[in-house]
């Protein structure tokens, strides 16, 4: 068994590696291996990946037969000679296993480039230095595994060639880690994102969707062929990597979070008895949090078993039949657990987090926090402020891993956006704004939509959601700051005028723009953020105002980045036409500027707005509760 685990180790570092390399290719390789089925491609039709299928399928069936051995074993022995890494019916194992818990710990070596040099730099370190620690171990593992299954003398010849093989191709898979890792955080860092920010343009389309030539082949070779940082495409907002395919919907990802963050606590708990000599002697009965256990109960009982166990102890323990004075607190917890297991639901979230997934303390926390800033309808536009600022473990009371994460954050930028089409920009009405000058800019427009009631909204149903909204928490904070975040994109989004500048022109424009306005925000607000984090003591969480402000200067970035890559994903759209894009640059500049004057600056939090704040999340929650009650 402790062959097949690092095996197992040494297989899922090679293909997480392999699922974040810059070539699609490569990345539908590996999840092709994990999955066991051909990955479609996932690049659009103007990216080189988009004609690489055949080869693609090609490497992959060659890939899965070295790593598996042949695809007709039928037993761990008739491979365990060959040069697969592991044989089918473990390969099969390992899936089925992924598919169950989403087992993940095993991976060691830093695999996602992100957008910081110095983290890229810190994981290529991390990589290189673990490429010569664990490689002798691989060597070992494998070659002795061979040896002790293998039979005479040329066992002793083949298992340390096959642990050489296995060892010097995690070491190499080590070694291009590091220097993908430093590589790639800098080219996103110090290239990628300045290009994309400078020269990128919108697709000339015709109005019938058909693209104009010349076609634009140089923006998707400069920010379509790199697209490993699947959370975030760049170049291609419409494109799911292949990494994606690996991870279920985001509900299926927080129960097993959840089951994670319990397990994890259960040894934690045992460890912490166990040093403290605190054990429960034989016999000493089930904890008050078993109830599997206090029933006498196996976790795969069936509810008329529940029910029977549950009248069989209540008949013992009830303090009518039963002198112990203990009998009542123990007919207490039966009845606790009766209670739990007897309703599939709470069962349900028993099985998966125990007591804590019962009482659910992480929806309280998302509650709370979607409250504070502008309720569950705000929310789906704006997404989830904690996302990236705070620690979901705190949030949430969960335990995602940092693929966990970006998935989740992919899907939240997909849901944002298609709250943002249908419930608002859905509603924009063209003829309406037909007599304003739109042309080179929005203040004529912005004008008379600050001076309307509702703008050029059909029905004035953009008018009421907002007014819904706005009494909830820091609502009118949320919708000044991604309303001028808006504004930022649509004014990158004009200087393209019509898509008749030049790229030098173009790139000049952009970096005059950013170094006047989009990067001197943004780096305040970076130093806003260090300073309240670098202030943070043990009374700041007993002080609200300085919570609230903590709270709002560590989230509010994650709010303009959800609704700057939002933005861009309605612009840039690759299918829409000249026509399509100017009506949606429209919808969105009024929309922005309904924002900034339905909202307010954020100002701080003083006594009065904490009152008016903490009034308004009362009635939050008093609603949220009578909606619960009503379903």
């Amino acid at each position: 068994m402790s062959g097949f685990t690092i095996r197992r180790f040494v297989l899922q570092n090679i293909t997480a590696v392999a699922a974040h390399c810059p070539s699609v290719t490569v990345a539908s390789t590996a999840v092709a291996v994990m999955t066991g089925v051909a990955a479609p491609p996932t690049a659009p039709a103007s990216s080189p990946a988009s004609s690489s299928s055949g080869a693609s399928s090609v490497v992959s069936s060659w890939v899965r037969n070295m790593l598996t051995g042949a695809p007709d074993a039928s037993s761990l022995s008739s491979t365990k000679t060959g040069f697969g890494l592991v044989t089918a019916e473990e390969m099969e194992w390992i899936r089925r296993r992924r598919r169950e818990g989403a087992e993940e710990s095993r991976v060691v070596l830093a695999t996602r480039p992100g957008r910081s040099v110095l983290r890229g730099v810190a994981g290529g370190a991390l990589n290189s230095c673990l490429g010569f620690i664990v490689s002798p171990l691989v060597f070992l593992a494998v070659a002795l595994e061979l040896v002790r299954l293998g039979n005479g003398v040329s066992s002793l010849l083949t298992g340390p060639c096959y642990g050489f093989v296995w060892g010097g191709i995690f070491f190499a898979c080590a070694q291009y880690a590091a220097a993908q890792q430093v590589l790639m955080c800098g080219y996103y860092s110090c290239v990628a994102t300045p290009l994309y920010y400078c020269v990128n343009r919108r697709p000339l389309v015709r109005a019938d969707a058909t693209p104009m030539m010349p076609a634009p082949r140089a923006r998707a070779w400069i920010f379509g062929a790199l697209s490993c940082r699947f959370e975030v495409p760049q170049g291609t907002l419409h494109a799911h990597h292949p990494m994606l395919l690996l991870y279920d919907a985001p509900s299926v990802l927080r129960e097993r979070a959840m089951k994670r963050l319990a397990h994890r606590d259960k040894s934690k708990s045992k460890k912490e008895a166990q040093y403290a000599g605190k054990g429960k002697a034989n016999g000493a009965g089930p904890d008050d949090d078993d109830y599997y256990g206090l029933l006498g109960l196996s976790p795969d009982a069936t509810p008329r078993q529940v029910k029977e166990a549950y009248s069989q102890k209540a008949l013992h323990l009830h303090p009518d039949r039963n002198p112990n004075p203990d009998a009542a607190r123990q007919f207490d917890r039966v009845t606790k657990a009766y209670r739990v297991l007897s309703n599939p639901q709470k069962r349900r979230k028993f099985d998966l987090a125990g007591t804590k997934g019962v009482e659910d303390t992480g929806v309280k926390k998302r509650e709370g926090v979607r409250a504070l800033f502008g309720g569950a309808e705000l929310n789906k536009l704006a997404g989830d402020a904690f996302l990236g600022s705070f620690s979901q473990r705190v949030i949430d009371g969960l335990d995602f891993t940092a693929e966990e994460l970006a998935v989740i954050r992919q899907h939240m930028y997909e849901s944002c956006r298609d709250e943002l089409l249908g419930t608002y920009l859905a509603h924009y009405d063209a003829s309406a704004a037909a007599t304003t000058d739109v042309m080179g800019g929005s203040v004529k427009r912005a004008a008379t939509v600050a001076a309307t009631k509702s703008g050029p909204w059909k029905g004035d149903a953009v008018a009421l959601q907002l007014r819904k909204m706005l009494n909830t928490g820091l609502a009118k904070e949320v919708l000044y700051t991604i309303g001028h975040e808006y504004q930022r994109v649509i004014a990158c989004f004009d200087m393209e005028d019509s898509g008749s500048a030049s790229l030098p022109s173009l790139a000049m424009q952009r970096a005059k723009f950013y170094a006047s306005v989009s990067g001197p925000h943004r780096w305040h607000l970076q130093r806003r953020k260090v300073k309240y984090l670098t202030t943070v003591r043990s009374h700041t969480f007993k002080n609200s105002e300085a919570m609230v402000d903590l709270a709002w200067f560590t989230s509010v970035q994650e709010l303009e980045t959800t609704a700057r890559h939002v933005a861009l994903m309605i612009l840039y759209e690759p299918s829409l036409s000249a026509t399509e894009a100017t009506t949606r640059r429209n919808a969105l500049a009024a929309l922005a500027e309904s924002f900034i004057m339905y909202g307010q600056p954020y100002k701080g939090a003083s006594k009065a707005t904490m009152d008016q704040l903490m009034s308004s999340l009362r009635e939050y929650q008093q609603q949220r509760q009578r909606e619960k009650d009503s379903e």
